[in-house]
């Protein structure tokens, strides 16, 4: 498959195989609704048969492995409404949809606390090439749902507002910088306008403020209805 590559500062022309690997969190239910999602895309050397593995083992070690000096596991920071038998899913995208996935099970590290904070709470793992840092060169995905606890959120008082704790904020930005600088397949964004286009991720951040992501919330399930006096 023809691609265009930034994988340095001049764009050339290779036949790489692209390898998409979906993290699939499930909710209680295990229904499709409640399912939490983050996508990695990743760039290879050969063909897909040959890699896949590759890729599928970074993503498994981003979730459940620890970088130099990380404290916790990125899955341990989830919340127990997590169910923890995820699974990983890889697709071939040089090959025409539908596509049949590679599907690896993934066990995830028991929650930090028995308790999770409300489901649609999440934070933003932010990244991007090299510059220029145009909207086509960057991306960003969702940690949560969270765990309520000291390593993942500093409670709100009187004078600041709840943020995320130092300690998620820094096992974050190791596991990204782990899974950027590690060799093989490497993780890129990928962009299909005009045409297919993927980027070497050099460099990231992580906020010191939570993200909201509504679709992962609750659906209602009842409804309390109240009257003004008199009417």
């Amino acid at each position: 498959m023809a691609v265009v590559c930034s994988l340095c500062a001049i764009c050339v022309t290779f036949r790489m195989a692209t390898i998409r690997v979906m993290f699939v969190g499930h909710g209680p239910s295990t229904l499709p609704e409640d399912r939490v999602i983050n996508t990695f895309h990743f760039l290879s050397g050969g063909a897909y048969a040959t890699d896949v593995t590759s890729a599928l083992a970074k993503v498994a070690t981003f979730y459940t492995g620890l970088g130099s000096g990380q404290t916790n596991h990125i899955s341990s920071y989830l919340s127990p409404w997590v169910q923890r038998d995820a699974e990983l899913r890889a697709y071939d995208l040089s090959t025409a949809p539908p596509r049949v996935p590679t599907v690896n099970s993934l066990t995830l590290s028991a929650a930090l606390a028995a308790g999770g904070v409300v489901e649609e709470c999440a934070l933003c793992l932010s990244y991007h090439g090299a510059p220029p840092i145009s909207p086509r060169r960057r991306g960003r995905i969702y940690i949560g749902p969270l765990c309520l606890n000291s390593d993942t959120i500093v409670a709100a008082t009187s004078t600041n507002p709840s943020r995320p704790a130092a300690t998620i904020v820094a096992d974050l930005v190791t596991a990204a910088a782990t899974l950027a600088t590690d060799t093989g397949v490497n993780w890129v964004i990928r962009s299909k306008l005009p045409s297919e286009n993927l980027v070497a991720i050099t460099a990231g951040y992580v906020d010191n403020a939570f993200d909201t992501q509504r679709r992962r919330g609750p659906k209602t399930t009842a409804r309390t209805q109240w009257l003004g006096v008199g009417i």
